[in-house]
């Protein structure tokens, strides 16, 4: 069976990064199972839907995010990245491009997922992200905004629901219960320096080709394992 050569998505970098930079003859189970997951993909032509109600903010509100830190940071007519970049080893498609530097975006769920008091970028899977998008663009660095803004409507009235069932009450969603869902999801009331956090990821060619060598290794324990165990 021949399937199209192995690319990594930039936002699944971190699934084939899991072992330290330099074991680069090491796969692990994580790894495995990404690449397990990606040949079912091709074979049968279908992706895995994930959702959950984080993800629902983030694309609820990526938008509204966008415009946010677009203001906040003096990004002068920052709309979102639709161009879709590919290479040897990498595709993605970047929030944000702007200037010498590629930005991406992250909705926090709210204030208690929001990195307010970190110096330190918290999440390391999001510094392979970036760094793969400046190697498809030639960007030299790079941004990763934290938003905290208010939830959609139907956010709202989604988590209501949740609570309402969770308290045995059937769902049945009160003004009251709306209410205190509203109060607890909405934070346009506070200032920006509470709501915005962006942490600098700087270009790192030699982490960008040590990926680009365990893409390769993927691409071998692919054809020589996980197909062959099918043939």
């Amino acid at each position: 069976m021949q399937l199209r050569p192995f690319k990594i998505r930039c936002s699944a970098i971190a699934q084939i990064m899991t072992n330290p930079v330099k074991k680069t003859d090491l796969l692990s189970k994580t790894t495995i199972s990404y690449l397990e997951k990606w040949v079912k993909e091709e074979i049968y032509s279908r992706t895995q839907d994930i959702s959950s109600k984080y993800m629902d903010k983030g694309n609820e509100c990526e938008d509204s995010a966008i415009e946010y830190a677009a203001g906040i940071m003096g990004w002068d007519f920052a709309e979102k990245n639709e161009q879709f970049f590919k290479d040897e080893h990498f595709t993605g498609t970047p929030d944000l491009l702007v200037g010498d530097t590629v930005e991406d975006i992250k909705c926090s769920w709210d204030c208690f997922t929001f990195p307010l008091f970190d110096t330190e970028l918290p999440n390391k899977d999001y510094r392979y992200q970036l760094l793969g998008y400046m190697a498809l663009t030639g960007k030299q660095s790079g941004g990763i905004n934290y938003c905290l803004m208010d939830a959609s409507v139907e956010l709202i009235e989604s988590e209501a629901r949740r609570q309402s069932y969770a308290r045995g009450e059937g769902g049945e969603v009160s003004v009251d219960l709306y209410d205190e869902m509203s109060a607890k999801m909405t934070y346009s009331h506070f200032p920006s320096k509470l709501l915005h956090k962006r942490f600098e990821v700087v270009r790192d060619d030699e982490t960008i080709q040590a990926i680009r060598d365990r893409v390769e290794l993927c691409r071998k324990y692919i054809n020589e394992t996980i197909l062959t165990a099918i043939k």
